[in-house]
């Protein structure tokens, strides 16, 4: 599809077409912004002057310039040279034309707000050769004050309008005070603030503190060509609300809000950005180390059950709890206070074997101890499906964040969970758009595109996201994020480039991934590349439990209706790239298809039965597809999926070990005639190994070696297991005699 984005008004009217591409097996021209690229101001040369600044006096050689005190005001476009050092002071640009301002080893340092307010023209701040400039607005003892509304403005000729309508009396009294009440915002809202474009260039240094608000920001357009850029903030580093573009020069973020943030379309195709925004990947998580008090939600873990890792109960004792943040209940007493001890099984959870549930009724239990569920029922009144076992059955289960999901107003998600006990929790995805608490690295409401530079992020949420689109054509990328290393509503498209998460929850996510080319490195706690509707919601194990959302009323008509929408139809697909995933969560994960044509992909997937190092919404009708390339993935074979014998093109295997494979043991995959096609060094525990490659032939056997486990197993099918696997996929065969592989240990 054509996208067609205009920002900017009137001559400054900008357009972007983006043409996407995205097929299941094709690769596509990518994901292209253009914000204002390499601009350069036209400067009429009607005045010029130069500005010396002073504690005691400004003194101006020239002409275009006016005095009042501490304050000096541009009034025509041309050149001016600004430079000394004013420790309370104000330069103001009111021009009919564009402005260069030239700066020169100036220090300028405004406590009533902006330093540099620019309310008419287009201006270039010119960093002179070898010069070091500081900009600072408020001071340590300032107090923080909320971010500009950019959308006030909108909102209050929506409101003129309404007013003409209905005839309102007052409505040029109450024009009058919003017009007032918007400029004192404006001249509070950064160190440096323009109402219209601008740019920033130059070979000398720029030292930006805002103790008010945002660092530097423009109602317009801000484009950064060249500089030594430092900025510190205690809201966002760099924000445009038309765009932001940046071509080169050295830039250097500390904000407690977003690093670089654009209310529009973001295009950065070189230079060094350094960010850290909202205290870093560190800070996201420290939150949770208290309890919530009353009327909050609790945090909670991938299973939507509540962490209560570092909490502390009422008495002020900290809570034991096990690896996955759970309670500790060995050597815990009933509710009647009975001397006894609780039994607890080898993970320190009940041992419910002999209990009775409310009715006096023994409770039934499995050889573990465990409950047999077969029969019970759901909130809704539903009949739970059971396994022989009377475990839950969990491919007949629907997975909370494969629903299509209820949005608000602004198009952000908001789903509602409920878990066996019928508690409920909500997983509000606007609550992280909140300026307030926002901590990303770089955040555009439009698209973003990057094609070059070197970007390192550490950020508290998203490293790098996206309202809309990203793409990336080049550049290279250290993230550590406290949310997603990288996040787009909608689509994601890699062309090229160096990618490595170094620590995320989710390393990728959007509704379409696609992978083309590219050295990715991600390891996270949650989910590697997950292309699951642009929200990640809760995390994948959640058994007995299912989105609660006026979709599941909806009729079929209404389904087929939307069915063809992104939302409803979550895509990775990789066509190249060398992708290497070391995930706590899935590695792997689409809520719907998936397509594997090229590149070459290793997966450290997850230690726990709850997730699986390839996962495919085999449960929504999606199919998990290879035609070419390398995969080795590893992790535990409860939720283990197969690629699709029918659709793929290259022959797969899924390879279940009889026990446990521990970390750093070599695992080799060979021919029948000896020949070593694999051999793979565990970074983790696991107890399986998805293998595909060209290398892999129908009708052969192979053997595979895990320290002293060996076994074989014969390609009977494009796709095979040596065992049942009970995850939601399946669609291929079992090799060896009897429809299974023969193993043995040595």
């Amino acid at each position: 599809m054509i996208v067609m984005k205009k920002f900017g008004k009137g001559a400054k009217a900008l357009c972007v077409a983006t043409v996407i591409s995205m097929t299941a097996t094709g690769c596509t021209t990518g994901t292209e912004s253009t914000v204002n690229k390499n601009e350069e101001a036209s400067v009429s040369e009607n005045a010029s002057a130069v500005i010396t600044l002073a504690d005691d006096e400004i003194t101006v050689s020239g002409s275009g310039v006016s005095v009042d005190d501490n304050i000096a005001t541009i009034t025509s476009g041309g050149e001016y040279t600004v430079t000394g050092s004013i420790s309370d002071g104000q330069i103001i640009v009111d021009a009919d034309s564009d402005v260069n301002l030239i700066m020169d080893n100036a220090d300028i340092t405004y406590d009533a707000g902006d330093a540099i307010y620019i309310k008419d023209g287009d201006v270039t701040i010119t960093l002179a050769e070898e010069s070091e400039n500081s900009v600072t607005s408020g001071n340590e003892s300032s107090e923080k004050l909320a971010d500009t509304d950019d959308s006030s403005e909108d909102e209050t000729e929506a409101d003129d309008t309404q007013k003409e309508d209905t005839g309102e009396d007052d409505a040029e009294e109450e024009d009058s005070q919003t017009e007032e009440e918007k400029e004192q915002q404006e001249a509070m809202s950064a160190a440096i603030f323009s109402k219209d474009d601008l740019i920033i260039e130059g070979s000398g240094s720029l030292n930006v503190t805002s103790y008010y608000n945002n660092g530097i920001q423009s109602k317009d357009t801000v484009t950064i060509n060249s500089g030594d850029i430092t900025v510190t903030a205690v809201n966002d580093g760099i924000k445009g609300k038309e765009g932001v573009a940046v071509s080169g020069g050295t830039i250097d973020i500390t904000s407690e809000g977003d690093g670089i943030q654009s209310n529009m379309d973001m295009d950065i195709s070189d230079g060094e950005i350094n960010i850290v925004s909202g205290g870093g990947s560190g800070n996201a998580s420290s939150a949770s180390t208290q309890m919530p008090a009353a009327g909050e939600e609790p945090e909670t873990d991938e299973n939507g059950n509540p962490d209560m890792s570092n909490m502390t109960p009422p008495d002020g004792a900290e809570m034991e709890t096990d690896e996955n943040g759970n309670p500790d209940m060995s050597g815990m007493t009933p509710p009647d206070g009975a001397e006894m001890e609780m039994e607890t099984d080898e993970n320190g959870n009940p041992d419910m074997s002999g209990m009775t549930p409310p009715d006096r009724a023994e409770m039934e239990t499995d050889e573990n101890g465990n409950p047999d569920m077969s029969g019970m029922t759901l909130p809704d009144g539903e009949e739970m499906e059971t396994d022989e076992n009377g475990r839950p059955d969990r491919s007949s289960m629907k997975r909370q964040r494969d629903e299509e999901q209820e949005t608000d107003e602004n198009g952000t998600a908001s789903v509602e969970t409920k878990d066996f006990r019928g508690q409920m929790f909500s997983n509000d995805a606007s609550a992280s758009e909140d300026e307030d608490t926002s901590g990303k690295g770089i955040k555009a409401e439009g698209i973003l595109s990057v094609s070059g530079g070197t970007i390192n992020i550490n950020s508290s949420d998203d490293a790098i996201h996206s309202n809309d689109q990203i793409g990336i054509d080049g550049g290279e990328f250290t993230l550590n994020a406290g949310d997603d290393g990288i996040h787009a509503d909608n689509s994601l498209i890699i062309n090229a480039g160096g990618i490595k998460v170094e620590s995320c929850v989710e390393g990728f996510e959007a509704v379409n991934i696609e992978i083309n080319d590219g050295e990715i490195d991600i390891t996270a706690t949650d989910d590697g590349v997950n292309a699951n509707g642009g929200n990640s919601g809760f995390g994948q194990g959640q058994f007995i439990r299912e989105a609660t959302t006026e979709a599941e009323d909806a009729t079929e008509a209404d389904t087929e209706e939307t069915s063809d929408t992104e939302e409803e139809n979550p895509l990775l697909t990789i066509n190249g790239g060398t992708i290497n995933i070391n995930s706590e969560g899935d590695g792997l994960d689409s809520n719907k298809d998936m397509y594997i044509n090229g590149g070459e992909i290793t997966v450290a997937g997850p230690t726990n039965g709850g997730n699986s190092a390839i996962d495919y919404g085999s449960d929504t009708g999606g199919v998990c597809v290879i035609t070419a390339g390398t995969v080795v993935a590893t992790g535990y074979s409860d939720m283990a999926e197969m690629f699709d014998s029918d659709e793929s093109k290259q022959n797969s295997l899924v390879y279940v070990f009889d026990s446990d494979v521990a970390a750093e043991t070599q695992i080799t995959i060979t021919d029948s005639e000896g020949n070593e096609i694999c051999s793979y060094t565990t970074l983790k525990k696991c107890d399986c190994i998805t293998y595909s490659s060209e290398l892999l032939k129908s009708g052969e056997t192979y053997t595979i070696t895990a320290g002293s486990q060996t076994g074989t197993i014969e390609l009977t099918t494009m796709s095979v297991s040596n065992k049942e696997l009970t995850g939601f996929g399946g669609g291929g065969g079992f090799g060896g005699r009897g429809g299974f592989g023969n193993t043995t240990e040595q």
